[in-house]
């Protein structure tokens, strides 16, 4: 089982690296999100700024989630946990370049494709991410306990349930208009899925009573958000708003996406550096003797 090292810490300390890189992370999706409302650059070539650097946060979270899970042997039980994190976040950096590829060639087009390599990206990284929360339920409750199977079954099912009354009332509700049934439900999909998984995770927290192993999973709640604001963008909501709340909820989701990426890689940086330098750290609180 991987243990917490003891290796003398660096300099700069990690408590620092990771007290900059979170105000580097808010100050990176605030020029993210500035380009995308200002358009220095024209329209085109910002959307390409934009894209790019939201790619490039999405590649920063996998590429420390994958020094993360190095950490741990592979007959190790966290590994598995990790690994399919992991291997999640690589199918959403490939969702990330093709989004980039398809919205390069339909630029000037009025409709995208329903279905794109996008979406095969998009929900394949959905079930490798739901695949590593299950082997975490596992760790909690035992690898022969058939609770945790049983909680992440009703999650699934809670999720479908929830995406298929909130798919029938989008579309009695005029959203979504011209796209079949089926469409709709796997738009409406992806912030279900966010705030499922986040949710579960979250009462993994709460079984855990060790908040950091959870932390990577708090991206999560973000993309739920994020993902809600332009899902009802795409379903044609923003119509149903005062036209006032249309910009400053367009913000906040490009500043939410942005960011839900960048607390999964501080998270996971923070993680790396407990297991690399353990207490020598500076991040874990040693316990007193009573």
């Amino acid at each position: 089982m991987a243990k917490l090292n003891a290796q003398p810490s660096p300099r700069p300390t990690p408590r620092t690296i990771l007290q900059a890189s979170i105000l580097g992370a808010l100050l990176y999706a605030v020029m993210v999100t500035l380009i995308y409302q200002t358009q220095p650059f024209g329209s085109f070539i910002s959307d390409k700024v934009v894209d790019i650097a939201v790619l490039f946060a999405a590649a920063a979270a996998a590429y420390v989630s994958y020094q993360f899970r190095r950490q741990f042997q592979p007959d190790e039980a966290p590994h598995h946990v990790w690994n399919m994190f992991t291997l999640g976040l690589l199918f959403w950096v490939a969702g990330e370049v093709s989004g980039m590829v398809y919205d390069f060639i339909y630029w000037n087009a009025e409709t995208y494709p329903d279905l794109m390599i996008t979406d095969l990206c998009w929900l394949a990284g959905y079930t490798l991410l739901g695949l590593a929360l299950y082997y975490q339920y596992r760790i909690v409750f035992g690898r022969n306990s058939e609770r945790g199977t049983h909680y992440y079954l009703f999650l699934i099912l809670l999720a479908l349930g929830i995406n298929t009354l909130l798919t029938n009332a989008a579309i009695r509700s005029g959203l979504g208009e011209g796209s079949s049934w089926l469409v709709v439900f796997i738009t409406i999909l992806y912030p279900v899925f966010d705030a499922t998984t986040g949710i579960g995770a979250l009462y993994l927290s709460y079984l855990f009573k060790r908040g950091h192993w959870i932390r990577p999973w708090w991206g999560l709640i973000l993309f739920a958000l994020s993902d809600s604001i332009n899902i009802f963008y795409w379903l044609g909501g923003y119509k149903l708003i005062p036209s006032a709340w249309r910009t400053p909820l367009d913000l906040t989701g490009i500043f939410l996406y942005t960011n839900s990426y960048l607390v999964m890689a501080i998270s996971f940086l923070s993680l790396y550096f407990m297991f690399r330098f353990g207490i020598n750290s500076g991040l874990i609180i040693a316990k007193k003797d009573p």
